[in-house]
């Protein structure tokens, strides 16, 4: 078994504006290890964030490559800003159907366990965002794929604090 193997993998999903990356980079530190960012934002900014067709599936094996990169530096446990799940939902909501090779990525790629970050943050827009009043739509997506793909999945909510203190308390409890 490859060290990369034995480490366990927790994803960060929810609508846009709900923490994910800010709980991500914190779980790490709080945890001595690495974190995965969200490499849609990291494609789309040369883009002038302009996302087709095409890049949905770009998108998704851009985020795939770049978890199976850093999984070598990772200490126990990988925190990832999203999966191909995530990229699936967003291609629905921009093209009303999704590209099959997304879909494959988000069935076969695994995950220990998924945090899905609850939508009582204020939506902040940082530019780049554009579907703050989707937030109850994305919420229920989530949900909904969670349960489809029997996911196991724990709700955040609350402050950063609050989150951060039940996230902290899952994981260490999946590390056991």
């Amino acid at each position: 078994m490859k060290a990369a193997d034995a480490i366990k993998r927790v994803c960060l999903i929810g609508a846009e504006s709900t923490g994910k990356t800010t709980l991500a980079e914190a779980l790490a530190v709080h945890f001595n290890t690495a974190w995965v960012k969200e490499f849609a934002r990291e494609y789309l900014e040369p883009k002038n964030w302009v996302c087709q067709w095409e890049d949905m599936i770009a998108i998704a094996r851009g985020q795939a490559r770049l978890e199976d990169e850093t999984v070598e530096r990772a200490s126990r446990v990988l925190f990832c800003d999203t999966d191909a799940m995530t990229t699936a939902i967003w291609c629905e909501r921009y093209f009303e159907k999704c590209d099959p090779h997304v879909l494959r990525l988000a069935d076969e790629r695994k995950y220990d366990l998924y945090f899905l970050c609850d939508i009582d943050f204020a939506w902040v827009d940082d530019g780049t965002r554009d579907s703050g009043h989707l937030r109850n739509w994305f919420h229920q997506r989530f949900l909904e794929e969670i349960e489809a793909r029997n996911r196991l999945c724990v709700l955040l909510s609350g402050s950063f604090e609050e989150r951060m203190s039940r996230a902290t308390a899952e994981v260490t409890r999946l590390l056991a």
